[in-house]
């Protein structure tokens, strides 16, 4: 409601956006949105965007994505710079024969070589769907929201939209951000999370996935696989040790010593571990004497699958001659059926190795009814 905080609020933020895009040189409006990238299947990736004096996530200066939508909605609080905007959006060929196209993607990385910005050729009917009620309440004097507040439910809560604003307001610093990066290693930079040592602090853990295969892994290297509804490998919650899940294994052929390259389920004497996460990858760093060994693990984007790769790092003058071992119990059924009966489960389990011999093959053999 007119005067209530939420509609300064909501007043100031567009004001915000549109400062934004002056400092940009863009349009403005910025709101989540696909932006000028594709997956394997050709379609546009789909993100959340904002203001980076607005928003609380970090790297939002990163990405420069105008949303022709995010001006629609404002139109209900300055509709002739609402206006303004869209027309300068369609001269940049952002508006198609079903309305305006979804965004235009002014971030240097994303853009082709010799132009400003790209258009990104596509429509959700969710962010159509608010363009029009907002144009609705912009041409009918707020109809369909008077509508909405005439709901018994809603109108019992309207006490809530007439809080005034407080006159006394603390001063915070605003946050800078770089403007949106020129080279690749700035393009959406992922949020990382290093544990030193793991197996002595608080679990903590990461999930990858890309949409059917997920991945759950701890920091000292435990976790699972899944492929939609089925349980890859084997794994239980244990609060006191992280030894299920795929592991991988290293021997010294020489001295006999081994462990996992993870802090977890085999460690070696005066052994220094570290993990990483990212949001596309997962890292396991650990170091035996002057051995060092890396594993990065990662779910794959055009297959459902995972991969993990392994690096050693000899630093010591003599050669070291290392045997790797991988180790997970595969179970290719669901959760309930698994963990209700494990020894039953294993029974019709399967596997074979390749005739080549670089690859092992596990499948579930279907049990007979009858």
């Amino acid at each position: 409601r007119q005067g209530g905080i939420l509609n300064q609020t909501n007043n100031l933020i567009v004001k915000e956006q549109m400062n934004h895009g002056r400092r940009l040189g863009t349009p403005w409006g910025i709101s989540e949105a696909a932006f000028n990238a594709l997956d394997h299947q050709m379609h546009y990736q789909y993100t959340n965007f904002g203001v980076p004096t607005l928003g609380l996530k970090r790297g939002l200066g990163q990405n420069a994505v105008i949303a022709p939508y995010a001006s629609i909605l404002a139109s209900q609080y300055d509709p002739i710079a609402a206006v303004e905007n869209l027309n300068e959006l369609r001269k940049l060929g952002a508006l198609g024969i079903y309305g305006f196209h979804d965004a235009v993607d002014f971030t240097p990385t994303r853009v082709p070589e010799g132009k400003r910005c790209a258009v990104v050729y596509n429509y959700y009917a969710h962010h159509h769907g608010m363009s029009i009620a907002a144009v609705a309440n912009v041409v009918m004097n707020g109809l369909l929201r008077e509508l909405f507040h005439a709901d018994p439910v809603i109108e019992a809560a309207e006490l809530l939209l007439q809080e005034k604003a407080p006159r006394d307001i603390p001063v915070m610093s605003a946050k800078h951000e770089e403007k949106p990066g020129t080279g690749g290693g700035e393009l959406l930079r992922p949020e990382i999370r290093t544990v030193t040592n793991p197996a002595t602090k608080d679990r903590e853990l990461v999930l990858l996935s890309n949409g059917h295969y997920s991945l759950m892994l701890t920091a000292t290297g435990s976790g699972y696989s899944r492929w939609n509804n089925l349980s890859v490998s084997r794994w239980k919650a244990d609060p006191t040790e992280d030894r299920w899940g795929q592991f991988i294994f290293l021997r010294d052929t020489t001295s006999g010593e081994w462990w996992s390259t993870t802090a977890e389920p085999r460690r070696a004497e005066g052994e220094q571990t570290k993990t990483v996460f990212g949001d596309e990858k997962a890292e396991f760093h650990k170091t035996v004497g002057e051995l060092t060994s890396t594993v990065e693990v990662i779910v794959g984007t055009e297959h459902d699958a995972e991969g993990r790769r392994v690096t050693l790092l000899n630093m010591g003058d003599e050669d070291r001659f290392i045997e790797v071992t991988s180790y997970m119990e595969p179970v290719i059924a669901g959760d309930d059926g698994d963990s209700g009966h494990p020894v039953f489960s294993r029974m019709f389990i399967r596997t074979e190795i390749g005739k080549r011999g670089d690859v092992i093959r596990a499948w579930r053999n279907k049990r007979d009814l009858s």
